[in-house]
């Protein structure tokens, strides 16, 4: 079997690939056509930015929305606040499973919390 690391066109290829990544790394620009460069480096100015909790100015239009949206839908639901649009739909099964689903989600909404 020919390994394929010793041939030298591999070689040429891997000091190529290189040799681009560092001098994409030095690049001042934030874009060029083609380029996906500009996405990761806006995605690293981004994260400061979002690492700041910004309250919820329309939440009471959104429960007087979701409200709405419960009383006047032609299927009865139950809708959870602070959900949004998220619907709680009731199932037939029995309440030991139904339970089980809730501590679940509940589990996962903590998990989201920290």
């Amino acid at each position: 079997m020919v390994n394929v690391s010793q041939h030298s066109h591999f070689k040429r290829h891997f000091e190529k690939v290189k040799a681009n990544a560092i001098n994409r790394s030095k690049k001042k620009l934030l874009h060029h056509f083609g380029s996906r460069r500009f996405f990761y480096r806006m995605e690293e100015r981004y994260t400061l930015i979002e690492a700041f909790a910004v309250p919820d100015q329309d939440a009471g239009l959104r429960i007087m929305t979701d409200t709405l949206d419960q009383s006047l839908s032609h299927r009865p639901r139950k809708i959870y606040r602070g959900m949004g649009n998220a619907h709680h739909h009731e199932t037939a099964s029995s309440s030991s499973t139904s339970m089980g689903l809730v501590a679940i989600l509940m589990m996962q909404v903590v998990k989201l919390e920290q």
